[in-house]
């Protein structure tokens, strides 16, 4: 158990050593939530672009958008489930009677639960992060 999350510590340092490079000038100055159209741009993609939708009434990424929707009912999905699983390892802890086993996957259960609903609540906190940046 120790080693899964050794593990899955030194994987999230090396997704953010990878992904947020602190020290490079060329990723702190692009910001990939910025359009691709400025005042300037000629492009193709930039051409008729519709002003009428705004962050606020956007169907995908607003605050009643599908994104959004999605995101709140898998974190309400997750959260009731890990909390199910979290009281009937609890009973199965209880009711163990001593024997080892029933102990170890009572105990490991109650673990997985955990972990998943921490993945769960940091998911659903990078969807806001990420949609309060494309808001922008």
């Amino acid at each position: 158990m120790i080693r899964r999350l050794r593990l899955l510590l030194a994987s999230f340092v090396l997704v953010g050593a990878v992904v947020l490079p602190v020290g490079s000038a060329t990723a702190a100055s692009f910001d990939f939530f910025k359009g691709p159209c400025t005042e300037n741009s000629d492009a193709t993609v930039c051409q008729d672009k519709d002003q009428s939708q705004t962050a606020q009434n956007n169907s995908i990424y607003g605050p009643n958008g599908i994104i959004t929707k999605i995101a709140n009912i898998l974190a309400i999905i997750v959260g009731v489930t890990a909390v199910i699983v979290i009281m009937v390892a609890g009973i199965q802890y209880m009711l163990s009677t001593g024997d080892p086993t029933k102990v170890n996957n009572a105990k490991n259960a109650i673990i997985y639960a955990a972990i998943g609903l921490v993945v769960a609540v940091l998911a659903r906190t990078l969807v806001v992060f990420v949609i309060g940046k494309l808001g922008k």
